[in-house]
């Protein structure tokens, strides 16, 4: 696995595929739409079971400047098949919807030379804040970072004290799924909810203490999202 994590660094690394998945299910939209730029013709692309529909599509915009501002990328999406369009048209220009992106190699797709659904970049996820833009030819969408919505007020989420409530991998069929994953362990080492080691993927669960962060990631930096030090002290 430690060969696949570095393949980034590698002189010939392979060609990047970008995948994406629009999850508008709060808005209405029943299920998740899986799409990714015409990478292999009109043939879809497999990923971790996940087939993703070819549509000519450009995006600018995710990376992170040293300014600490948060990113508003772009995204256009041809309107040959009239898809995004007619979606937007439906649901409200999809303003909410979360849109996901996801970064591998070629190599690493199903069916290919060296099929894994775990080496990715980081996950991109982001919000649809707006339309700006519609045509004939595209579908312009504007998003943001959860943290940067008109009327988001912080802290955002509910300060729950031992219990994690990132969303954990889950096994399906015969390769883990992450498309509604937000924590970030890809490891092949396996525990239940107890802590225990296990051999099949599919045992693979997290107990959500901190004590299950510490055995996937060490001591250091952990992805924890519950707040360990709330209520550890009072004042009178």
């Amino acid at each position: 696995m430690s060969d696949r994590l570095t393949v980034a660094q590698r002189p010939t690394p392979g060609d990047m595929i970008e995948l994406y998945q629009l999850d508008a299910t709060v808005l209405g939209m029943p299920g998740i739409v899986y799409f990714c730029s015409s990478v292999n013709g009109a043939v879809p692309v497999l990923f971790a079971g996940n087939s993703y529909v070819p549509i000519p599509c450009e995006s600018s915009g995710f990376e992170w400047s040293s300014s600490g501002t948060a990113p508003q990328p772009t995204i256009k999406i041809a309107n040959g098949t009239s898809e995004f369009s007619s979606l937007a048209e439906e649901y409200g220009d999809l303003v909410g919807a979360k849109l996901t992106r996801i970064r591998t190699f070629r190599q690493f797709l199903d069916g290919g030379t060296d099929p894994d659904p775990e080496p990715v970049f980081p996950v991109d996820v982001y919000y649809i804040e707006q339309k700006p833009d519609q045509n004939c030819v595209y579908t312009e969408f504007k998003l943001s970072a959860v943290t940067d919505q008109e009327g988001i007020v912080l802290p955002y989420r509910t300060v729950i004290r031992d219990v994690c409530t990132a969303l954990y991998r889950t096994y399906v069929g015969s390769a883990f799924d992450y498309s509604l994953s937000t924590c970030p362990y890809t490891g092949s080492g396996y525990f239940d909810s107890l802590g225990n080691v296990v051999t099949s993927p599919s045992a693979d669960v997290c107990g959500k203490e901190l004590s299950s962060c510490k055995l996937r990631f060490g001591s250091d930096s952990l992805p924890f999202w519950g707040f360990p030090g709330v209520g550890r002290t009072q004042t009178t």
